[in-house]
């Protein structure tokens, strides 16, 4: 048996997908406990012999914890820096990788034929602060208009800290655009959207990804999706994501995408940089690109859901 805390109460789990997830990673008799939860006491006996923290889908890692206990993250640092107390589990690639089959219409969550309309794609469903600025900078260019963009039909969340605040002069640019853009009457969803279904995904070659965050090393579903679909991507995150990509076997496609604002530790100057690389890559053929890199993508899809891809990250 697998628990975790429910109304401040040690229940055992009974929802099946979550089941399904953490049994494959997770032994039994362990107490799954998220970063946003805390019990005075927790007693280690026969049923639970275990307490693992699950911050694999948030940057938070740390509790305190009496007892035999297990922090598992999915921060990419620890990728190449391994903590013992600390396990490395990059959750969102694992769970878009193999995704529970209740959750997901397989018929999307796969390398996407359907021909392309666009040559970008930009999703901002939580108006972040560094989604701030790729909507004002992006709202001056003049093919704007022509890309798949979203932003702000989510209600906000705490912001990380640390995260950068927009100058007075972007602020005022920001606060006098649409402060909510949808593509689809869909776009308004609720929760995290996991699926492919949409135009961003399925009928543009590349995908502007705005990670959860561009202060900590995480990445989310958003990073995972387009490679799936098999998208070529500009990724806006922490320092180093690409190259975490890269290191776990993704075709970060380096012969068409300078990648270099990956290595550039100010956030603001690296943002502009990732902007600057849409602007280059807009003027190119891409119809002719996407031709002659197609088999590429596709085995970025298939290898991104196979076996081989999650085994380096069994626990």
């Amino acid at each position: 048996m697998i628990y975790h805390i429910q109304d401040n109460q040690i229940v055992e789990l009974t929802s099946d997908y979550v089941e399904y997830l953490y049994s494959k990673y997770v032994p039994a008799g362990s107490l799954i406990i998220t970063n946003k939860q805390q019990l005075d006491t927790v007693v280690i006996g026969d049923d639970i012999t275990h307490i693992v923290v699950d911050a694999a889908t948030n940057p938070i890692e740390h509790l305190d914890i009496n007892g035999p206990s297990t922090v598992v993250s999915g921060l990419y640092h620890y990728y190449y820096q391994p903590n013992p107390d600390i396990k490395f589990l990059p959750f969102w690639a694992v769970w878009m990788s193999d995704p529970y089959t209740g959750i997901l219409d397989r018929q999307y969550h796969k390398f996407s034929n359907s021909p392309k309309k666009y040559k970008f794609s930009c999703l901002n469903g939580t108006a972040k602060e560094h989604r701030k600025l790729v909507y004002v900078l992006l709202n001056q260019k003049y093919y704007f208009k022509d890309l798949v963009f979203t932003f702000g039909h989510r209600s906000p969340t705490i912001a990380f800290p640390n995260e950068m605040i927009l100058t007075v002069e972007e602020q005022k640019i920001y606060q006098a655009l649409p402060q909510a853009v949808e593509f689809l009457a869909s776009d308004a969803t609720v929760g995290i959207d996991l699926t492919l279904d949409h135009p961003a995904y399925q009928e543009s070659y590349i995908n502007l990804v705005t990670e959860t965050t561009v202060v900590s090393t995480m990445l989310s579903e958003k990073t995972f999706k387009p490679i799936v679909a098999g998208q070529l991507f500009v990724l806006i995150a922490a320092p180093g994501a690409v190259q975490f990509l890269r290191d776990i076997g993704i075709d970060t496609f380096d012969d068409v995408i300078d990648h270099s604002y990956d290595l550039i530790a100010d956030t603001r100057t690296r943002i502009n940089k990732a902007v600057e690389q849409v602007d280059q890559l807009i003027e190119k053929d891409l119809d002719t690109i996407y031709d002659n890199i197609k088999n590429r993508l596709e085995q970025n899809s298939i290898y991104m859901r196979s076996q081989k891809f999650r085994d380096q990250f069994i626990l």
